[in-house]
C-alpha cells in the first residue's frame, strides 16, 4: 500500500472516530453535566491511557526542553477547538453540529495554500462549492427542525478552524514530526486540560459522573473520538 493511500485511510479512519463526540457527550448532559466537565473527565481519563501505551512501548515519557511549547500550545487548541464543539451541542442538534464541523478538512486546505503555498486544486474548490451549498441548505430557514441559530453556527466554526490551525501545526511544525505520536498526545492532553480547568476558576461548576452509565460515556469519549481519533491524525 502506498503511503498516499495509507494516509487516506488513517485520516477517514480518524474523521469517522472523532464523529463519535456527540454520541457519547449527548447523553451526558441529560444527567446534568455541562460541556467543561465533560471534557475535563474525557481528558483525565485519556491521559493514563496514553501514558500506558508509552511505557508499555517503552518510549520516553518526558518531553525535550523544546518540544515543550510547541506541544503544549496544540494541546490548548486542541482543548479550545473541543469546547466550542461541545458549546455548540448545547444550542443546536448535536448531528447538524457535527456534520457542520466537517468544514475543518477544507478550511485546513485554504491555511495551507494562504500562507504555506501549498498548491490550490480543483478538487479543493469543488469541495468548497460543494461545503457551501450544504451549508446553504442547512441553514435554509424553512428548516426549522435543524435548529441552527447564529450563536451554534459560530461555535462550531470556531472549532472547525481552530482543529484546521491544530493539524496545520502538525503538518508544518519542524519539531512536532519528530515527537513520537503517543507522547505528544499524552502532553497535549495534559496541557488542553488546562483550558478546561481555566473555565472552571473562572466560574463554570464542575459536575461530577455520578453513575456507571456516566462513567462508561466518559470512557468511551477518552477512548474513541480523543485517544484513537488523535492517534490516527
Amino acid at each position: 500500500m502506498s503511503a498516499r493511500a495509507r494516509g487516506y485511510i488513517l485520516a477517514a479512519l480518524a474523521a469517522a472516530f472523532y464523529g463519535t463526540n456527540p454520541i457519547f457527550a449527548v447523553p451526558l448532559y441529560g444527567t446534568g453535566m455541562n460541556p467543561v466537565s465533560v471534557l475535563l473527565f474525557r481528558y483525565l481519563l485519556g491521559i493514563p491511557l496514553l501514558a500506558a501505551i508509552v511505557i508499555f512501548r517503552s518510549e520516553r515519557l518526558l518531553p525535550r526542553a523544546r518540544e515543550v511549547f510547541p506541544v503544549a500550545l496544540l494541546g490548548i487548541i486542541m482543548g479550545m477547538s473541543s469546547l466550542t464543539l461541545y458549546e455548540a451541542y448545547t444550542c443546536m442538534d448535536a448531528g447538524v453540529a457535527s456534520t457542520l464541523l466537517f468544514m475543518y478538512p477544507i478550511l485546513t486546505s485554504l491555511l495551507m495554500s494562504l500562507f504555506f503555498h501549498e498548491k490550490f486544486r480543483l478538487s479543493t474548490g469543488i469541495c468548497l462549492l460543494m461545503m457551501g451549498a450544504g451549508l446553504y441548505l442547512l441553514m435554509d430557514p424553512a428548516q426549522q427542525d435543524a435548529g441552527i441559530g447564529m450563536k451554534g453556527f459560530v461555535l462550531i466554526f470556531v472549532s472547525s478552524l481552530l482543529y484546521a490551525v491544530y493539524l496545520v501545526m502538525i503538518k508544518v511544525s519542524k519539531v512536532l514530526p519528530y515527537i513520537p505520536a503517543v507522547q505528544s498526545l499524552l502532553y497535549q492532553l495534559l496541557s488542553g486540560g488546562l483550558v478546561f480547568l481555566a473555565a472552571v476558576a473562572a466560574g463554570d461548576s464542575l459536575v461530577l459522573p455520578g453513575t456507571l452509565f456516566d462513567w462508561g460515556n466518559l470512557a468511551a469519549l477518552a477512548i474513541f473520538p480523543t485517544v484513537l481519533s488523535l492517534l490516527f491524525t
